[in-house]
């Protein structure tokens, strides 16, 4: 079984899949991302059509390889998913690039323990207590 935002799929469910794409990025940097940036409707609206493309070529399943503090927002993949019929998997982790811009300061004052504990807890619990599961981790 495989964790999409709508809930576990068999993996030969999955089909063409599209393994590394980006639904929105946020490049403001981690400390300033949040949802308040953005009306997700308007996003849902925007990205709507590329998806209807897409699953009208025959592609089945999309990995958003948007991390967190990069412009994760797992609802907005959620309503895309039951607006395309597509399976969209998101992740768990953080991704260090541009000297680290998009991750936050806590990441580098605690433990790697605590980060794992947290991520296994977005795998256990979901995502931002939406109860979305991640399928793979970005780092």
């Amino acid at each position: 079984m495989v964790a999409t935002v709508l809930g576990p799929v068999d993996a030969d469910q999955l089909g063409v899949v599209l393994v590394h794409e980006h639904v929105m990025v946020d490049w403001i940097g981690a400390e300033l991302t949040t949802p308040g940036r953005y009306d997700r409707h308007e996003i849902v609206e925007a990205a709507l059509p590329y998806l209807e493309q897409a699953r009208q070529v025959g592609v089945q399943t999309l990995l958003d390889c948007t991390p967190a503090f990069l412009g994760r927002d797992v609802e907005v993949l959620q309503l895309l998913a039951q607006q395309t019929g597509l399976h969209i998997l998101t992740n768990t982790g953080l991704y260090g690039a541009m000297e680290d811009r998009f991750v936050p300061a806590y990441a580098f004052e605690t433990s790697a323990q605590s980060l794992a504990e947290a991520w296994i807890e977005e795998w256990e619990q979901g995502i931002d207590g939406t109860g979305i599961r991640p399928a793979f981790m970005k780092i």
